[in-house]
């Protein structure tokens, strides 16, 4: 998952750091399918609480699920940079 990632890293040119990362089979058997959860941050996507002032760095999560779990990790992933890339354009 690791390259996989990283190549999309390199694709959007953002720094994105990965928070966290989990995997779930829904069905059994060797055509199981998985689903995959991530939680990521990126370093500009800061935003104020409106009530303490207080400044803090946005996350943003993504699912993805398939019979491969490369796929559904990267599916996951791109989900969350999608957010994490339309929270930029909106908010910054």
């Amino acid at each position: 998952m690791d390259s996989a990632y990283k190549a999309v890293d390199l694709i959007v040119k953002e720094p994105i750091t990965l928070l966290e990362y989990s995997m779930n089979a829904v069905t059994e058997g060797i055509d199981a399918i998985a689903t995959t959860r991530v939680l990521i941050g990126g370093e500009k996507t800061p935003t104020t609480r409106a009530l303490t002032g207080e400044t803090v760095h946005r996350t943003f999560s993504g699912t993805g699920a398939g019979m491969d779990v490369v796929v559904s990790s990267v599916k996951a992933y791109i989900a969350a940079v999608n957010k994490m890339l339309g929270f930029k354009v909106n908010h910054l």
